[in-house]
């Protein structure tokens, strides 16, 4: 176990990032919702523009800090990351919003700043898919922090070893 003063430091790393990856993923999905229901074109792709700054600049590497220092502090106090229930699923919902980020935010981010430069009538369903995916990230970033608060359940229950 870390000496108290690093294992504070550590948590306060991992409030941080995750209370300003809430802040981040909540904004997005914002942004995602008014640049999608605008039929302001060009408008609608600068937010799209601020929204790729924002996920690479942002995003990203809270989203990674979380998850290191979130497994820090279960690794090396008395949670573990697979002994109890509510740290496992906010193990699960950080990856969760890692890998949607990687291949559903992201691409749908590219898609409408391409299609929103080409002006058309710069329609196009990824609009939507961007929309549910920031909102579902925010949605797990804040179960994961409500886990955090509340802490419910027990243990993980092994498995009887078999052979007896």
């Amino acid at each position: 176990m870390p000496a108290p003063a690093t294992r504070k430091t550590i948590l306060t790393l991992h409030i941080a990032s995750a209370v300003a990856l809430l802040g981040t993923s909540a904004g997005l999905a914002v942004m995602a919702g008014r640049a999608g229901a605008s039929d302001d074109v060009a408008g609608a792709n600068a937010v799209y523009e601020v929204m790729q700054l924002l996920t690479l600049s942002l995003g990203i590497p809270l989203s990674f800090t979380a998850l290191l220092s979130g497994a820090a502090l279960a690794l090396t106090g008395p949670w573990g990351l697979f002994r109890y229930w509510w740290v496992t699923a906010k193990l699960v919902l950080l990856v969760a919003v890692i890998v949607v980020g990687a291949t559903v935010t992201g691409t749908s981010i590219e898609t409408l700043i391409d299609v929103t430069e080409a002006r058309p009538a710069a329609t196009s369903d990824a609009r939507w898919t961007l929309v549910a995916a920031v909102a579902a990230q925010a949605t797990m970033v804040l179960a994961a922090t409500a886990l955090a608060v509340v802490r419910p359940g027990g243990r993980i229950r092994r498995a009887a070893p078999s052979g007896a």
